[in-house]
């Protein structure tokens, strides 16, 4: 199972207001630009792309493949935001729409199964793992606008840590995970953890209204439960 890891810097709009609370924009200046993306495709090595390097045509052109060729998606609030960002970028560039894909969202994962006190990636990193985000001010992004090359290479550091933290986050939580996409569908295993497709055992039935289902434990890897065949009975059950 391919599985793409990402996350994305977008420059804001630039607009005329008259007023700063509550603000309606009465004239957009420029809207929003990309600036930068970091991806990781499983437990590979973390690569950035950036506006410093490449045009963001080519930024978008890349961002598609890397969708196109992945089984799942993973980011931080991504079914919301950086998703339906990508694809308002693709159509931009007049773009098809990319192969489908299913999506994790560590963002939803932790609003599902736990109560934290916040649940933005900073937040998250600093619970599971004792680290925080790289911090910023909005002078960094105003800097990116403005073509700074030192701010832009700061940009790079500051998103290739989010997805480095990303991808951690996303190990810690992912036991807990009852969505999750199957690795034995995408890998052609059979009884391997639906989660992270380590070694499992058996360990007791799992049953429901009207059936009984081998249950199993992962104990190669994350630890997740998982629900296998369904054990037949002689009796009809009503």
């Amino acid at each position: 199972m391919k599985m793409l890891f990402f996350d994305l810097e977008t420059s804001p709009i630039l607009g005329y207001a008259w007023q700063t609370w509550e603000a309606r924009i009465l004239s957009i200046e420029r809207g929003t630009g990309l600036l930068s993306f970091a991806y990781k495709i499983n437990d590979g090595k973390t690569k950035v792309v950036s506006i410093r390097t490449h045009t963001e045509k080519e930024m978008v052109h890349l961002l598609w493949s890397l969708i196109d060729e992945a089984d799942v998606l993973c980011a931080q609030n991504g079914d919301r935001f950086d998703i339906r960002v990508a694809n308002r970028f693709f159509i931009k560039y007049r773009m098809r729409p990319p192969a489908p894909y299913k999506t994790v969202d560590t963002l939803k994962m932790a609003r599902k199964s736990f109560r934290f006190d916040s649940n933005k990636l900073d937040n998250l990193a600093e619970f599971l793992l004792g680290e925080r985000k790289i911090q910023t001010d909005f002078q960094l992004w105003q800097d990116c606008m403005a073509g700074d090359k030192k701010a832009l290479k700061r940009m790079e550091k500051y998103c290739k840590h989010d997805v480095d933290l990303l991808y951690r986050v996303y190990q810690e939580l992912k036991p807990w995970h009852t969505g999750h996409p199957n690795h034995n569908l995408y890998d052609g295993t059979a009884h391997k953890c639906p989660v992270c497709g380590g070694k499992t055992q058996r360990r007791g039935f799992m049953y429901t209204r009207v059936g009984k289902y081998q249950r199993y434990q992962c104990v190669g890897g994350c630890g997740a439960w998982s629900k296998g065949e369904k054990i037949k009975h002689d009796k009809v059950i009503s």
